[in-house]
């Protein structure tokens, strides 16, 4: 099935370069999900055979899944840079920060970046984002005390990514990235709850 789907999202796509420029990623994003494989290597014929069953039976309102998940993602994404398009109003609702973390976050390239499961776990870190905006709006100090606990684990995610000089070494840091998020969520957003135990240890 092609992604004409993809239509129905119309200006959210904008961020994303558009339909045009969002099509072979978004294919490429379910091939990779579809025929993902934990050993690459020995290709072994009856893993073949698995991968193969298992994607046709997944492949089944898959698009429209990924669709909703897009959607869902790109919505949120869209209220985070309307809020950082007031920063300079008396409307102003952003903490230190927010707009790196945005971009972090939800780049134009995420369909690259992350896997079809990953989807659903950012929409949750962007509206963790809405919701820290928010309070640090009322409290910017408790914001501040909070972000002095996160301070050294963003310093050393930084250290790691300067470091990483391989393409393979920067996708090896990608769970320390979303857990670090996770951890984000557990000091600004503890009601939307985290999608694994998370600590500063």
């Amino acid at each position: 099935r092609d992604l004409r789907d993809l239509r129905q999202l119309g200006y959210l796509l904008l961020p994303l370069g558009g339909q045009e420029a969002i099509s072979k990623p978004a294919w490429q994003h379910l091939r990779r999900h579809l025929f993902r494989c934990q050993n690459r290597l020995s290709l072994q014929q009856s893993v073949f055979q698995q991968t193969l069953a298992r994607a046709n039976e997944e492949k089944r309102g898959l698009v429209p899944r990924f669709v909703d998940a897009l959607r869902a993602l790109l919505e949120v994404r869209q209220e985070v840079a309307a809020l950082l398009e007031k920063k300079q109003t008396a409307r102003a609702i952003s903490y230190p920060g927010m707009r790196a973390q945005l971009e972090q976050l939800a780049p134009a390239d995420l369909l690259n970046q992350y896997d079809f499961e990953d989807l659903p776990r950012i929409t949750r870190f962007l509206k963790g984002m809405l919701i820290r905006a928010e309070r640090a709006k009322s409290n910017l100090n408790s914001d501040m005390e909070k972000a002095k606990r996160l301070a050294p684990h963003a310093k050393e995610l930084a250290q790691l990514e300067t470091a990483a000089t391989k393409t393979q070494q920067q996708d090896r840091l990608k769970p320390y990235r979303l857990l670090l998020e996770e951890y984000k969520i557990s000091l600004f957003a503890q009601e939307l709850g985290t999608g694994e135990k998370v600590s500063a240890k």
